[in-house]
């Protein structure tokens, strides 16, 4: 199965917050199951500077010391359901999005390396264990554009995060 190495925080939002677009230079042309490996590094300055976004948009994010247990390791799956060059997300960025569905944390992370682009993984799949997608509050201005994304979901705590 094709997993894509991500940053902490990154990787968390996308299986525990609602981030729908993961923001990447290139469009993939695969499409379906994708693993989510996150990458065993962050500086801490990188990961409060990803943090502060976060917060901007209205997510509550686990501190720093509480993901690094969550590092070198695939957390879980999504739908990689399209390549777009915009969305009406605040996760948005840009250039190219990759939009992404149906978020399944593992109840056991699996650690390994991770890689560059697509690659493959070859270790055990864990069975879909979660809801299909975290419950959020989305608010809108006047003209229908995202403002703010609020969690619903409770954030899963470090001894939560193993069993999820």
């Amino acid at each position: 199965m094709l997993a894509l190495t991500i940053k902490q925080p990154w990787a968390w939002a996308i299986l525990w917050a609602g981030k729908d677009i993961e923001n990447r230079s290139w469009a993939s042309q695969h499409r379906g199951p994708l693993l989510i490996h996150s990458s065993k590094s962050v500086s801490r300055a990188e990961f409060e500077r990803s943090a502060e976004f976060m917060r901007s948009i209205g997510v509550t994010v686990p501190s720093f010391a509480e993901l690094q247990s969550q590092m070198g390791v695939v957390l879980g799956a999504v739908t990689l359901l399209d390549c777009v060059e915009s969305a009406d997300s605040p996760w948005w960025i840009g250039p190219v999005g990759w939009k992404l569905t149906d978020p399944r944390p593992w109840a056991n992370p699996v650690p390994c390396s991770g890689k560059l682009g697509l690659w493959e993984f070859d270790g055990p799949v864990e069975p879909i264990v979660q809801p299909s997608r975290p419950r959020q509050a989305i608010q809108r201005d006047l003209f229908g554009r995202v403002t703010s994304v609020r969690s619903l979901t409770p954030t899963p705590a470090v001894e939560q995060l193993s069993l999820i």
